[in-house]
């Protein structure tokens, strides 16, 4: 299977899985191919357990940013880990002790573009306690995931990047979310193609079924890589 299929797959199913470990309500995940040359994906989400009206969504508007801003991260440092154990195997972490000034810096750049994505590096420790990292093409970061997290930060007096960023990699490193993400990502990569963009998808209720725990563990292995 094509490497960068998975490793969207998982940057989908970060976006999912931070989003309903923050109270969100999933819709569904979709992967296909773009006419750009490379695997794009949704994942819709609605942001708290329910919509508040009036003065309680101007009260809870705070709170449902920040939960926007770190799921706009999470697709990104979900992609990322998953190829940080490509690289360095199991067991790996985000360092939290990182210089994060370079990613802050790039997650607020507004001027990079398609054909000008940039790159990002990100720090990690291996299970043997060595500190490595690991650089990414700028598309890791989508247009649509750089405009959520920067309306967050313009909207949020005292929002802060470093903060959201190291907060969202301790979120995809728990270990309950790591099952989550894999088990997802592997689920829609188990659907079958349809039309020239070659779209898989999954239903919320597909999802649910996942985060809920009622997917058994042997229904997680990834598909071969040369299917």
């Amino acid at each position: 299977m094509d490497d960068e299929l998975v490793s969207a797959a998982h940057h989908e199913a970060g976006h999912i899985v931070i989003a309903h470990a923050l109270d969100s309500r999933v819709i569904s995940l979709k992967l296909f191919w773009s006419d750009l040359g490379r695997w794009f994906g949704e994942s819709p989400v609605r942001l708290g357990k329910e919509d508040p009206q009036g003065m309680e969504f101007i009260v809870r508007m705070p709170q449902l940013l920040t939960v926007s801003a770190k799921t706009a991260l999470a697709g990104m440092l979900a992609q990322a880990k998953y190829e940080g154990i490509r690289k360095y195997g199991e067991g790996i972490q985000f360092d939290l002790d990182a210089d994060l000034n370079a990613l802050s810096e790039f997650l607020r750049d507004n001027s990079r573009t398609e054909a000008n994505p940039g790159s990002i590096e990100f720090g990690f420790t291996t299970k043997s306690g060595d500190r490595v990292t690991l650089r990414l093409s700028g598309h890791c970061f989508s247009t649509a995931d750089s405009k959520s997290f920067n309306r967050s930060l313009r909207q949020v007096a005292g929002l802060d990047p470093f903060a959201l960023t190291r907060e969202t990699m301790q979120l995809i490193d728990l270990e309950a979310n790591r099952i989550n993400i894999k088990a997802l990502a592997t689920l829609v990569l188990k659907q079958p193609e349809s039309g020239d963009d070659k779209l898989r998808s999954l239903t919320a209720e597909q999802i649910l079924e996942v985060l809920s725990g009622k997917v058994e563990q042997a229904d997680f292995e990834m598909p071969n890589s040369n299917d």
